[in-house]
């Protein structure tokens, strides 16, 4: 028979530049100046999560459906995307073991607060965005990963649809 689980150790925080590393033993993630989470290592695998180029945490502004008409939004969003990437206040927050850091963003009247935390023992780094917009424009969250995976779902308007033997490029999935 099994005794009480001992507790996991607090998460580590280290200055790392003018960002910061996150590290509860099994997961290592970096949070970069920007306040931009740019690695997060699996420490069993040595696997890096987020996908090489551009980072997670991003925030960005498109024009609206109305300034493109909609069925053009996701058509031309790559061209005519800015990025919200200053930084107001980057800072570090902890409580009771769970440790991570926390951005403010301001773009024109709104703002945006993004939190990125690590628990102990958690294989996992959760992300928030509390966002206070004024202006028009569609604002997007962007989460490269780097998946491996034999099948994929989407999620559409409609349901969600099952796609086997799928190959990830980007954010695209490409059917075999």
């Amino acid at each position: 028979r099994r005794g009480p689980a001992e507790p996991a150790e607090p998460v580590a925080v280290t200055v790392d530049g003018a960002g910061y590393v996150l590290d509860n033993a099994l997961v290592r993630a970096q949070v970069d100046g920007r306040g931009l989470l740019v690695s997060v290592v699996d420490a069993v695998t040595g696997r890096e999560a987020i996908a090489a180029g551009p980072r997670a945490t991003s925030c960005r502004s498109t024009p609206t459906a109305g300034q493109l008409g909609r069925r053009d939004v996701d058509h031309t969003h790559r061209r005519t995307v800015t990025d919200l990437d200053d930084v107001e206040e980057l800072e570090t927050v902890q409580e009771n073991g769970t440790a991570g850091a926390r951005v403010r963003r301001a773009f024109g009247t709104s703002t945006a607060v993004q939190t990125i935390t690590l628990a102990p023992g958690s294989p996992r780094v959760d992300c928030t965005a509390e966002i206070d917009r004024h202006e028009s424009e569609t604002f997007k969250g962007g989460f490269p990963l780097d998946v491996r995976a034999d099948h994929a779902a989407a999620v559409t308007q409609f349901g969600h649809v099952g796609i086997g033997g799928a190959v990830r490029e980007g954010h695209r999935i490409n059917l075999p």
